[in-house]
């Protein structure tokens, strides 16, 4: 009689950790949701050609583009239950300069719009801790407008303004990969690679950086990141590789 007690704690202790672990397996199997905002310090390396002209060279450093934005969206939004999961990154960009040049002190302003909305849908196989599997389809819309104003118009005898563009979509595969320092501070790297699908002639991204934990539903994270783009169709071509420094926060619900 006196081993009772000990099969009757022993039961007790099993009892606590089935329900811990059946709690810890639907809490797993819960929505979990994530958007966060960032900024993304770029400096575009491109060439770029409209309705037919030859490619010319784009070279727009990070303060270039600081004093030539005109307005910039960038914010990444995900959804998760259990392994599987949903992601929408979204970067939009409306860069505008000017400039005089000639004899003639004639007005050149150039205007450039950027959209890059991507969603897909990822996996994260519980074999190897902290990977993410990913595949999704990418749209790209590239607006490109180019103005002149001044004596030089009529010398030129053509239209003073010129507008190109053009819109597609580009599928994708990548992967991201997390190392947790501690419980606070970890580590990641993400890629994704386009272009096969016919539409771009190649297309690849790739990111490296750091996250803080401040909460369970507060995070903050720096990183490196560089987009590669070569895409020609109908006379429009626009060869460009975008990277910079990037920071954002997430709010997690």
């Amino acid at each position: 009689m006196q081993f009772i007690p000990y099969f009757i704690c022993l039961a007790l202790l099993a009892s606590s950790l089935t329900a811990a672990a059946n709690n810890e397996q639907a809490a797993d199997e819960d929505w979990q949701f994530k958007i966060a905002p960032y900024l993304w310090a770029t400096s575009i390396d491109a060439k770029a050609g409209l309705q037919g002209t030859p490619p010319q060279e784009v070279d727009i450093s990070v303060s270039d583009v600081i004093d030539n934005l005109e307005m910039a969206l960038l914010i990444n939004f995900r959804a998760q239950k259990g392994q599987w999961g949903v992601a929408i990154d979204t970067v939009y960009m409306d860069l505008r300069g000017s400039n005089r040049f000639g004899p003639l002190d004639s007005k050149l302003t150039a205007d450039v719009q950027q959209l890059l909305v991507s969603p897909s849908v990822f996996f994260q196989p519980r074999q190897i801790e902290g990977l993410e599997l990913l595949i999704g389809a990418r749209h790209a819309d590239l607006d490109n407008t180019i103005s002149i104003k001044g004596p030089l118009c009529s010398t030129l005898g053509r239209p003073c303004k010129v507008s190109d563009g053009d819109d597609w979509f580009e599928a994708f595969v990548g992967a991201r990969y997390s190392y947790d320092v501690n419980d606070r501070f970890s580590l990641f790297g993400y890629g994704d690679l386009g272009g096969f699908s016919g539409q771009s002639d190649s297309m690849y991204q790739f990111m490296l950086g750091a996250e803080y934990k401040f909460s369970d539903t507060l995070k903050l994270s720096a990183g490196y990141r560089v987009f590669d783009v070569d895409y020609e169709s109908s006379g429009f071509a626009y060869d460009a590789k975008t990277e910079g420094l990037i920071a954002g926060i997430g709010f997690i619900f």
